[in-house]
């Protein structure tokens, strides 16, 4: 009877041990079906938002407007070379380099214009105080108004144009190859045309002094000239 009973008791002591150590296992106290921990939620991490940037706009610097322009200075001192001097003036004179094209537009210079070998004169109602002096270049033209306080004297050079000016002085002009036209124009002084292969045109023009041509091939033409001194030579009809 006595082993009967501490059997049983062994037995009953066996069976609460089991179950004490289910109870207290690792899942002990889960929440889920599964009996596992449930996990402490983690907020997502914030996403880095970049600003964007506008481009700084490059600024072309420009030159503050004078309202007229100037001649660059050309060497040598007391001179300017005229690019495009417009509505303008300098009291220098202006010399045009070698194969440069100097336009005066409403423009005051001088006293005196040089030009160099196969450069261009254009000026349009501009006054010039002196002279216009050229050897070998490629064009003069002298238009709209343009005054000229001096002679013009151009020589082994292109075309020459004198239309709608004056001139206060006297106009000479030889061994020039291209065509030569003075139209409409006041001239207080002489024309000389002498030895030009171009052509040559004269036309509408008071002359103060006399209005002389030789040796120009072809002879010149025109017509309708007042002329208060001689007319001789190839313009004796002109």
């Amino acid at each position: 009877m006595v082993r009967s009973w501490v059997t049983s008791r062994a037995v009953v002591l066996v069976i609460a041990a089991v179950v004490l150590a289910a109870c207290s296992g690792p899942n002990a106290g889960g929440n889920g079906d599964d009996g596992g921990v449930t996990p402490t939620p983690t907020s997502a991490p914030a996403t880095a938002t970049t600003a964007s940037t506008e481009a700084a706009t490059a600024t072309t610097p420009t030159s503050a407007a004078s309202g007229t322009a100037t001649p660059g200075t050309a060497t040598g001192g007391g001179e300017d070379y005229c690019a495009d001097l417009s509505g303008g003036s300098t009291d220098a004179d202006v010399r045009v380099p070698a194969g440069a094209t100097c336009t005066l537009d409403n423009a005051r210079v001088g006293p005196d214009v040089i030009l160099a070998r196969d450069a261009t004169l254009h000026a349009r109602g501009s006054s010039i105080g002196g002279n216009v002096l050229s050897e070998g270049a490629a064009a003069v033209n002298l238009l709209d108004g343009t005054t000229v306080g001096g002679n013009i004297h151009v020589e082994r050079s292109g075309g020459v144009q004198v239309i709608d000016a004056r001139v206060d002085g006297n106009i000479h002009l030889e061994h020039n190859t291209g065509m030569i036209v003075i139209n409409n124009s006041v001239v207080d002084g002489s024309i000389e045309i002498e030895e030009n292969t171009g052509g040559v045109e004269i036309s509408g023009n008071t002359v103060g002094g006399k209005l002389e041509c030789e040796e120009n091939t072809p002879p010149p033409t025109g017509g309708g000239n007042t002329v208060n001194g001689e007319r001789e030579g190839q313009c004796s009809g002109l």
